[in-house]
């Protein structure tokens, strides 16, 4: 869990810069392209735009990863299709030596 806030952590901070740089360099400049040769406000807008969303999509993909890994136990105990029969059960009061022995 700890490298999974690290990491989250990690493109919040991606994003931000990229945002906060882009709003304080180029604050009217909207990141579309247009003509033959943009202006360099233009492409530094769209560069930091790209940042943007790479901070953004890695946070989804982190989350993404984070929820699969705490719901994969309950998912096992609500969908568990194995059935108990009597000859699988090992007996706890000898520590487990039943089951080396088969």
């Amino acid at each position: 869990m700890r490298v999974q806030i690290k990491a989250i952590v990690l493109f919040i901070f991606i994003f931000a810069a990229a945002y906060t740089l882009r709003v304080i360099i180029v604050p009217n400049v909207v990141p579309i392209a247009e003509g033959e040769q943009p202006s360099w406000q233009l492409q530094f807008a769209f560069a930091l735009k790209s940042i943007e969303n790479i901070g953004i999509f890695g946070m989804v993909i982190v989350l993404l990863l984070a929820m699969s890994r705490w719901l994969m136990p309950l998912s096992g105990r609500i969908f568990s299709c194995e059935e108990t029969h009597p000859e699988n059960e090992v007996d706890d009061r000898l520590g487990g030596a039943e089951r080396h022995q088969r």
